[in-house]
């Protein structure tokens, strides 16, 4: 599952959502507000004298905890603001890790045979991972395919469902190496990339994880995957 942080058009805010097809939300709903929003405040009716002390504790309202912005969203704003000046077509999402609470942001980006993936943890770059994929296989160098199934035959469904859990081992192109991780099964996306025409580029398709063995995140183009297991 893929979220990323919107701006919240009524209250300037952010929010976090589960990237679905269609047109994305421009401002928070009741069951999942930004991050500027403030309740409207309640009116206390005050008791006659004879209300207890406790009764009286009872009825003060208490404003809810603002949590804390992800400090690391704005840092990956900035930098898919740059790329896209540059020439590059990126993505950016945020979220916050449900097991140490780190403020995790990361932006996605292609230009030509190159593509990018940049990893913020708390306003900090943990991760830059450069790579090239042509769409000309024969300019990859890449070794015969040990694969019992064709990835670019596969939805994404079909294609998570054969990697989740498992040791992948892709191309790297630049490096004209193997390189061999382990899938976390529930930290796992694939992402899409179209050409200047609207038309999918079935050359940026994108897969990353968070590898079970501690290495962080990484990721690889689909066409660019060798062996499973």
């Amino acid at each position: 599952m893929t979220v990323k942080r919107v701006k919240c058009r009524e209250h300037d805010g952010w929010f976090t959502i589960v990237v679905k097809a269609g047109r994305p939300p421009v401002k928070c709903l009741e069951d999942n507000r930004c991050d500027a929003f403030t309740p409207a405040k309640r009116h206390v009716v005050t008791r006659e004298n004879t209300a207890s002390a406790a009764e009286k504790r009872a009825s003060v309202i208490t404003a809810p905890v603002k949590p804390p912005a992800n400090k690391s969203v704005p840092l990956a704003v900035a930098c898919k603001a740059e790329l896209d000046a540059l020439g590059w077509t990126g993505k950016g999402r945020g979220w916050i890790e449900e097991s140490d609470d780190a403020m995790m942001a990361e932006v996605t980006a292609v230009r030509g045979s190159e593509s990018l993936v940049i990893t913020w943890n708390d306003g900090k770059v943990i991760r830059q991972d450069y790579n090239l994929w042509h769409n000309r296989r024969s300019l990859n160098g890449m070794p015969p395919s040990k694969l019992k199934f064709n990835p670019d035959e596969m939805t994404d469904r079909e294609l998570v469902r054969q990697i989740s859990g498992m040791k992948v081992t892709w191309w790297n192109t630049l490096g004209k190496t193997e390189e061999s991780y382990v899938v976390s099964g529930d930290k796992l996306s694939i992402e899409h990339f179209y050409a200047s025409n609207g038309e999918e580029d079935t050359g940026r398709r994108i897969v990353k994880f968070l590898d079970q063995n501690g290495n962080g995140y990484r990721h690889f183009h689909a066409e660019a995957l060798i062996k499973v297991g």
